[in-house]
């Protein structure tokens, strides 16, 4: 049975009414130590030093240097509801009823500059801190050394706690985020299999990919076999046998069918950044050929 890890997004959303029978929310792991030390240097900076650190516009520093300051009194609510990215759009906490979202919790995890390592019901206040942030500790001078083998340990942690079946990680995160799970502590050390669901080509549809992929595998896919049976929210990807193996499952997006625009589409947050005009792509994960994939028994 897999654990699915997946990256935050920057987009946030507080106003849209959450669904009827939610779980309640539940506390980060790392909240009363880590993210407190983060955040009390944070704090130190004004929005020039944001603006310098984080590569953001003028608004946007103002805006975290703000939401640094009056932490304690912002709102807060569970990461799935509030993070509002093309794979949270994808993924789709709010067409969960209660019992899908308790399976999204024990499946799916988010990591986080802030918080390090979120469950999707954990809660989270409005914030801004990418993982690649230089931000200097005294544990480092950036957030993979602020972070060290906790991330990686957490993972751990949780894949142990999932029923006895072939247990392993998909790796749905973006490069920035996954280095801080640190994969060779987590499988060397750690002894945590690791699977990588790869998507080629322009960013904006492998982030929704592995959104969709987080609700696949939360929504009962438990083998290598489930993984590579994965369509999308569209059935637009199709599994490449000939690129994937045993570690890693390169998906190739095929042409889309016709969908209607998903009515009620939630606000977008003020700090995210507008998008430039060519499109980016998520070519540096797709691996070179391998070998067809292995079958292993369910």
């Amino acid at each position: 049975m897999p654990l699915v890890v997946i990256s935050p997004a920057k987009t946030l959303n507080y106003d849209a009414p959450l669904p009827r029978g939610v779980p309640a929310a539940t506390t980060p792991r790392f909240l009363a130590s880590d993210t407190r030390e983060l955040l009390a240097t944070a704090r130190t900076l004004d929005a020039r030093a944001i603006k310098s650190l984080m590569g953001v516009s003028d608004a946007i520093a103002a805006l975290n240097a703000e939401r640094f300051a009056s932490w304690d009194d912002a709102p807060a609510r569970s990461c799935a509801f509030a993070f509002d990215g093309p794979a949270f759009r994808a993924l789709d906490a709010f067409s969960l009823d209660a019992s899908a979202a308790e399976r999204l919790q024990s499946r799916v995890r988010v990591l986080s500059g802030a918080y390090g390592l979120l469950r999707p019901l954990d809660e989270v206040r409005p914030h801004r801190m990418e993982m690649g942030t230089k931000l200097e500790t005294r544990r480092g001078k950036d957030l993979y050394a602020f972070w060290g083998d906790r991330v990686a340990e957490a993972i751990a942690e949780d894949v142990a706690a999932l029923p006895e079946k072939e247990r392993f990680v998909v790796n749905c995160a973006s490069q920035e985020y996954w280095r801080a799970a640190r994969e060779t502590h987590l499988a060397e050390r750690l002894g945590v299999r690791v699977v990588t669901c790869a998507f080629p080509g322009p960013a904006v549809h492998a982030k929704s990919a592995r959104g969709a992929m987080a609700r696949h595998v939360a929504e009962g896919a438990e083998t290598m076999e489930d993984l590579a049976r994965f369509r999308g929210r569209r059935g637009e990807w199709r599994v490449d046998d000939e690129q994937s193996d045993e570690k890693t499952l390169v998906f190739r997006r095929v042409e889309e069918a016709s969908a209607k625009p998903r009515a009620g589409a939630k606000k977008r947050d003020a700090s995210a950044e507008p998008r430039a005009g060519a499109k980016k792509r998520d070519d540096a994960r797709t691996p070179a050929p391998r070998k067809r994939i292995r079958k292993t028994s369910a």
